[in-house]
């Protein structure tokens, strides 16, 4: 069942990294599956832009999800979208959220469909981290399931 469909961003990404509002991380912490949709556009040229779900039990304290480790995590995101040029592009990421992550679409995470084993804990947010150029993000989020 969809507990509900929110975007999460919808603004220009500078080089560097952003986070989604705090208002939305125990929301999309809340369901059993998690799913998004990342659209950008207005890209200025050649470059990166990754999306990384973090998650948290005390909103303070943020671990990657796609990679567990402290010392050398991961650099490509959850979607990680690369540009050669300007225009519109769009990824899909779900994550069943109770340790059973997949991809969709075009994925170049490493570990692909088996990523990570642990479920959500109480909050979750959303790192974008754009190199070389800024961009024009906008995040859909779907809440599945009541957990």
């Amino acid at each position: 069942m969809r507990q509900q469909t929110i975007t999460v961003m919808d603004e220009y990404v500078p080089v560097g990294t952003t986070y989604t509002s705090a208002q939305f991380n125990s929301i999309l912490a809340s369901g059993d599956q998690l799913a998004l949709q990342a659209i950008v556009d207005n890209g200025g040229g050649s470059g990166t832009l990754d999306i990384f779900a973090e998650t948290s039990s005390d909103g303070r304290n943020w671990i990657q999800r796609n990679d567990q480790s402290t010392t050398a995590a991961t650099t490509t995101g959850d979607i990680h979208f690369a540009f050669t040029g300007t225009g519109f592009q769009q990824l899909m990421w779900a994550d069943g959220g109770q340790g059973n992550v997949f991809a969709v679409a075009t994925h170049t995470g490493p570990g692909g469909a088996t990523a990570s084993g642990s479920p959500f804990l109480g909050f979750v947010r959303l790192r974008v981290t754009a190199a070389s150029f800024g961009v024009h993000v906008k995040i859909h989020a779907t809440v599945r399931g009541p957990r």
